[in-house]
């Protein structure tokens, strides 16, 4: 290697070395193809990054031109059809990185092509047919197959396929018959096939040996393939001739007889009927040939001095199929290729011009070959219907193909900006100077959303108008026309703006009834939108003045403290220039629930009576009932009977009425609910309620029990001393670690409240390396599971927006109210017991825990705990906004705020959990068939419907009464319970478990398989028609069994698929039509297209009564 070589080659290793970030290798890379002569073919290539990667291909070294039958498609090299003199080479797909100039070349691919039309069977010795005789020499037949690539040959004789033996010497190509005898004589044929298909003999060889017998085959009339049209008479002759004269069957030479003669059709005997006779003189007529007489036909010669000779005729039916969409590729620009319909013969193909007029191979704006026309220097004039016109013997077929001549399109007059009162009807138009419709198509767009017509939009792409229909607010907006003409590019107008002016009238609308509660503070809120602000004011029916307690402020009716007399009708009036409305509700006061007597843990023996108290009171008087095991089941009427006053009796106890037992009492005013355990001990079981009596007669029982008294005593002492030296010692050290005066002033807790608690004054103390002190804090607490200061992983700027519910009116919140608001939430972390990970959220961990003693009625509940991980000011404002509106929800469809732990860091949200835990996974759970205790109760259509309808229920509360929106409403942000009640949570585990579930768009992470197009595009994630899009997909996940939505897709293409309009879901199997069709409404296009939650809820409420059997 000289020295200059040596540079250059390390020259490339270091350019290749400092852009390894650019590598790649072919991937496919072009392969070796085996095809038929005639037929297409594709040699495809690809690189494993595409990135600034430019490829083209070579031809035997040289570049290659697309020509019209050979092209370069994207990466691949097409070929409408093989030529063997065209293609006979190496083709080599060239990658080159064009931030370098370094190409690639892949490995060359050949064309091995196999000729259909250029193959037969030719004698080669002797020299003439004329010369083969009985026993002179040995005859030498050669099978001619045209192709690049040598094939494999097989020889046949009259049909049946021939093998090398001492007679026959089978060479590839080559068939030698030695010392060639009478019974040699018959039809040869060859059959030669490789890796690109199977090719017969297209012309066979008739060995007619001449013999010391008087008679031979009459070479002039044997044809050994016939190829005839559907209908026509077919003549198959075999016929034998003496010294050039036909002689009859029957005939004689001497003694030498021509005994008979008999045709065979795929081995069955043809006999003589109406269609078909065989005459004397050895031919076969068939009247009328259809597909049924196709085939081989053999014909039987017999003689009498033991001479037998066979011959075979083929039968072929001409035909010619249909054009069909694949037989036509028309491409604006480029040559069309018309290729011919399957046809025996092969047919031929011929182009006319909208006269009628063939075109010629070659003309001055024209030509075509082999099916391909191109025009060139096209002009309007040459506009029209071009005739493709495929032809053999069978008869024509013809497919036309429409040929636009357009002019680039221009937009003459732009739409203009519009203003529409609400409910009203908006027009768009928009000229545009460019060829007609519908060669020229318009559309529109509503802020990069493709519109469609529809009930709410009418898109006529003819004339440029757009119509819409209803307008509301959501309609405000840019509007902009798009052309699209055949041959030019595509072309937008400048948009235009839609106002909408807003019509006085109440919204949400007013329900008929309200509800407030005795003695407490309640609101009434009366909502109204106008083209300006209106007047609000509320007054007694019959216009009475309000009472002293009762206040009209800011459209609200705000009861400082409900009284009796605060029951009655009020009107809503609001006025403004537009004009004036007014509303009249009713407002009843109600008392929440309280059970006055509640029931107690009880133990009885089995076949005792017992009973469980619950006494009830509220207005309107409550109604009771009781869950087994937190249960709907349904009791023994013979045994359990329900008093009026809601007390439960029980008149034989059982040991499997064993249970926990939950007295429920609801009425319009809210529900209570009270649970205690009933154990019932069988024969021969003790308790600490029952034990045995002491035997009188037994001295030593009572000083037994004196004994025991006192040892319980002084151990119980000995404990309570313990404890106040090691409460006064830690007081102390909190007193002196807080910097607190040495008089032993009472430490005060965040809140400003004196406390002595041991527990709150421990969680004060302050330890940087634990979130928690250890002293407080088990290893199995939840404090002790999480380090102090770990990031959620999130700035301010680029968080998680995927959840967490929101206010209608504002999305923020003073962080020092939400302080206060909560102070009555505070807990103590020490009585936390973490049981597990539920995954990561967006502002850290989800924990699974143990709350002790967060119920006044149960030890120990199950919880979920939010654990903020970041000291992000702007995410910790966020996760009390959370904490907030979760403490206010306070209905039994959400999993409410339980409690929160914010004397140290990391700040802990404490929400309720369920049993069966979340939606999500109990239906992933069935639709996989995996075990556990779930599965042991059926899922019905009734069960997903109940789910889908509670939810529904729970947004109407949400979205209507508390002017929130959830933005994340997902199966797996549902939580389900045992009963089959649902509870809407705020999980967003979507760092983790679900992180497939969101995307990163635009820096937000967000739920986008479950988002409207106005919501990601728009930004209008806090509006009601948003949560009703989610909700729609909710139900489809319900009855998919939480399958993933439109799993087809990527997420990129999910985000073009919105753009464009076409996002659908499939028909999920058992899905009732009511359902699917509201799924449909939910996920509308336009918003005002939805249905509102309260609609939902009836329409739900009657799918799921029709479906009760």
């Amino acid at each position: 290697m000289d020295l200059i070589t040596f540079s250059v080659l390390i020259f490339s290793l270091v350019t290749i070395s400092a852009n390894q970030q650019d590598g790649f290798y072919f991937d496919p890379s072009p392969t070796d193809q085996h095809v038929i002569e005639g037929e297409g073919v594709i040699i495809r290539c690809g690189v494993s990054n595409n990135d600034r990667i430019r490829i083209h291909w070579t031809y035997n070294g040289r570049p290659l031109h697309n020509v019209s039958r050979r092209f370069q498609h994207g990466n691949d090299l097409h070929f409408l059809w093989v030529k063997k003199e065209l293609d006979n080479g190496t083709f080599n797909c060239i990658a080159t990185n064009t931030s370098t100039g370094v190409p690639l070349t892949s490995q060359g691919a050949k064309i091995h092509i196999l000729c259909r039309s250029q193959s037969e069977v030719q004698l080669i010795q002797p020299a003439s047919q004329d010369d083969v005789r009985d026993g002179s020499r040995d005859v030498l037949m050669q099978c001619r197959v045209a192709g690049n690539e040598e094939p494999t040959v097989e020889w046949f004789k009259n049909k049946i396929r021939l093998y090398t033996n001492d007679q026959l010497k089978l060479n590839g190509a080559m068939l030698k018959i030695l010392k060639i005898s009478t019974q040699d004589g018959g039809v040869y044929s060859c059959k030669a096939k490789n890796l690109a298909g199977t090719v017969w003999s297209s012309k066979d060889f008739v060995v007619n040996v001449a013999g010391d017998h008087p008679w031979r085959l009459a070479m002039e009339t044997f044809r050994p393939s016939l190829l005839l049209n559907q209908g026509d008479q077919a003549q198959l002759n075999c016929q034998f001739q003496h010294e050039g004269t036909i002689v009859n069957v029957g005939g004689a030479v001497g003694e030498r007889k021509f005994l008979s003669l008999e045709w065979f059709h795929e081995k069955v005997k043809v006999q003589n009927s109406v269609r078909k006779r065989v005459h004397r003189n050895g031919t076969l007529f068939i009247n009328g040939v259809g597909d049924e007489d196709a085939g081989t036909y053999k014909c039987l010669a017999t003689f009498n001095f033991d001479l037998t000779l066979t011959f075979t005729v083929n039968l072929s039916i001409s035909f010619i199929d249909d054009f069909g969409p694949e037989n036509i590729t028309p491409k604006p620009n480029s040559p069309t290729w018309c290729k011919p319909p399957k046809g025996r013969p092969t047919p031929t193909v011929k182009w006319f011009d909208p006269n009628g007029v063939e075109r010629a191979e070659k003309t001055t704006h024209s030509w075509q070959e082999h099916g391909i026309i191109r025009l060139t220097d096209m002009s309007t004039s040459d506009a029209g219907s071009y005739v493709c016109q495929a032809e053999n013997m069978a008869g024509k077929k013809l497919i036309s193909v429409e040929l636009a001549v357009s002019v680039p399109p221009r937009i003459g007059t732009p739409p203009q900006t519009i203003h529409v009162s609400e409910g009203g009807e908006g027009e768009f138009k928009c000229k545009v100077i460019a060829s007609s419709y519908p060669i020229t198509k318009i559309g529109w767009k509503f802020e990069e959303i493709v519109l469609h017509s529809n009930d709410k939009y009418s898109v006529n792409e003819e004339d440029g108008t757009l119509q819409i229909r209803d307008v509301t607010i959501d309609d405000i907006g840019n509007y902009a026309c798009v052309v699209n003409t055949t041959g030019s590019s595509v072309i937008k107008s400048n948009w235009a703006r839609l106002y909408v002016e807003r019509q006085l009238k109440f919204d949400p609308p007013m329900p008929a009834d309200v509800y407030v509660e005795l003695d407490q503070r309640s609101e009434v809120k009366c909502d109204v939108v106008g083209k300006v602000k209106p007047k609000i004011i509320w007054f007694r029916e019959g216009r009475e003045p309000l009472q002293r307690n009762v206040i009209s402020s800011e459209g609200k009716l705000v009861f400082s403290r409900v009284v009796p007399g605060d029951a009655g009708r009020y009107t809503c009036y609001a006025s403004n220039e537009q004009g004036s409305i007014n509303v009249t509700v009713s407002v009843h006061v109600v008392e929440k629930p309280v059970i006055k007597i509640y029931p107690t843990n009880t133990t009885v023996r089995e076949h005792e009576p017992v009973m469980l108290h619950c006494v009830v009171y509220g207005n309107p008087t409550p109604q009771v009932h009781w869950l087994k095991n937190n249960q709907v089941t349904d009791l023994d009427k013979n045994r359990f009977s329900i008093f009026t006053n809601g007390t439960m009796h029980i008149s034989t106890a059982f040991v499997e009425d064993s249970s926990y037992y939950t007295c429920v009492a609801s009425s319009v005013g809210g529900s209570s609910e009270k649970q205690a355990y009933l154990r019932v001990l069988a024969s021969g079981e003790e308790s600490d309620d029952f034990k045995t009596p002491v035997d009188p007669e037994d001295g030593d029982g009572p000083s037994k029990m004196v004994a025991i008294v006192v040892v319980v005593v002084l151990l119980a002492f000995v404990l309570l001393l313990a404890f106040v030296l090691l409460l006064c010692k830690r007081m102390k050290r909190t007193s002196s670690r807080n910097g607190s005066a040495s008089n032993g002033d009472p430490v005060k807790a965040e809140n400003g409240h004196q406390t002595n608690n041991p527990e709150q004054m421990g969680l004060m103390n302050k330890d940087k390396s634990l979130a928690v002190p250890a002293t407080n804090s088990g290893p199995g607490s939840v404090a002790a599971s999480v380090t102090k200061g770990n990031s959620a992983g999130d700035s301010s700027e680029t968080r998680s927006h995927a959840s967490g519910i929101s206010s209608q009116q504002s999305n923020t919140l003073n962080s020092s109210l939400s302080h206060k608001s909560l102070d009555r939430f505070s807990f103590s972390r020490s009585l936390l017991h973490n049981i597990g990970l539920l995954g990561k959220g967006e502002f850290g961990d989800v924990i699974l825990a143990k709350a002790y003693n967060i119920s006044p009625n149960n030890p120990e509940t199950i919880v979920y705990v939010k654990v903020l991980g970041t000291k992000d000011e702007g995410m910790r404002n966020s996760f009390y906004e959370s904490l907030e509106m979760y403490s206010r929800t306070n209905q039994p469809f959400f999993s409410n705020l339980l409690a929160i732990c914010k004397d140290d860091d990391p700040l802990l949200g404490v929400f309720e959990y369920t049993d069966w835990g979340i939606l999500k996974q109990y239906l992933e759970s069935r639709r996989l068939n995996t075990s556990g205790p779930m599965l042991n109760s059926a899922l019905t259509n009734e069960h997903k419907i109940s789910i889908c309808l509670q939810t529904a229920k729970a947004m109407e509360y949400l979205t209507g009464h508390m002017k929130l929106n959830h933005k994340d409403l997902a199966t797996r942000n549902v939580l389900l319970t045992s009963r089959f009640t649902i509870k809407i949570a705020d999980l967003a585990l979507s760092r983790d478990l679900y992180a497939n579930e969101y995307y990163t768009y635009q820096h937000h992470v967000l739920p986008i398989r479950w988002m409207s197009p106005e919501a990601l595009f728009n930004g209008k994630r806090d509006t009601c028609a948003s949560e009703i899009w989610s909700f729609g997909v909710f139900l489809w996940e319900v009855f998919t069994l939480s399958s993933f939505p439109i799993c087809d897709k990527t997420n990129d293409e999910v985000v073009v698929a919105l753009k464009n309009g076409d996002v659908e879901l499939t028909h999920p199997s058992g899905c009732p039509n009511d359902v699917w069709i509201l799924i449909g409404r939910c996920r509308s296009f336009e918003p005002s297209d939805r249905p509102k939650f309260n609609e939902i809820v009836q329409l739900l409420a009657g799918v799921i009564s029709d479906n009760v059997v």
